[in-house]
């Protein structure tokens, strides 16, 4: 019993806090899980080690987004430790009134270091994006960063103000219109048809394949 009861008076003496991959993307610091936890927990410090649910500052922790996975729990010392893993990025986007980065979900991060170099580049005159429209970009971001072929042709996409994009390939210069974010996979295999039997006998200014069997030069 009494053992028991030393058990439960037990209070968090302090915190510790590890983000081992922040040097990779920079996006949440050790100060960034603490405001957050602090923020949207609430006390922690000072209260019985067993009134602090661990699970629950977890879950505060993911509902961020830009932390992908977490571990929260303490030592025999009193000691609350997090560890934090930050989302990766798969697309970074530069538009007129906004630069961030998109994880394979589609959240937003802010751009707070220079593009990372194993992204995705969406480049374009549109306003704030839409929660779909995002999500469909960084999938087919996360798809062009998967296919061993178009990881290294595509060069970059290019969003008009209805969110249309076209893809630009590395030592071509035709855009290649495909539209709106969707049906991806057979949009780029027409290009690929294009680069294998056309692209190499004449260059266009732009090259539609938006629509199913067709391929439409200008």
């Amino acid at each position: 019993m009494g053992e028991h009861r030393c058990h439960q008076e037990r209070l968090c003496r302090g915190i510790e806090v590890q983000v081992p991959d922040y040097p990779v993307y920079r996006f949440v610091c050790q100060d960034d899980v603490i405001s957050i936890v602090s923020e949207e927990y609430g006390a922690y410090l000072n209260r019985p080690v067993d009134s602090v649910n661990t699970h629950r500052i977890e879950q505060v922790l993911l509902g961020k987004g830009i932390i992908e996975d977490c571990i929260v729990y303490f030592t025999s010392d009193g000691i609350l430790h997090i560890e934090a893993w930050q989302s990766a990025p798969v697309a970074a986007l530069k538009f007129t009134d906004a630069e961030y980065y998109l994880d394979n979900k589609g959240n937003c991060f802010p751009v707070k270091e220079d593009w990372c170099a194993n992204t995705v580049k969406v480049y374009g005159m549109r306003e704030f994006t839409n929660t779909v429209w995002n999500t469909r970009i960084a999938a087919m971001a996360q798809w062009i960063k998967n296919d061993p072929r178009w990881q290294t042709l595509v060069e970059k996409l290019v969003s008009d103000d209805n969110g249309d994009i076209s893809v630009c390939i590395k030592g071509k210069n035709e855009l290649f219109l495909i539209g709106q974010p969707t049906g991806y996979e057979k949009k780029f295999g027409r290009i690929g048809q294009y680069l294998d039997k056309i692209g190499s006998d004449k260059e266009y200014n732009s090259v539609n394949v938006k629509y199913k069997g067709q391929i439409v030069c200008k």
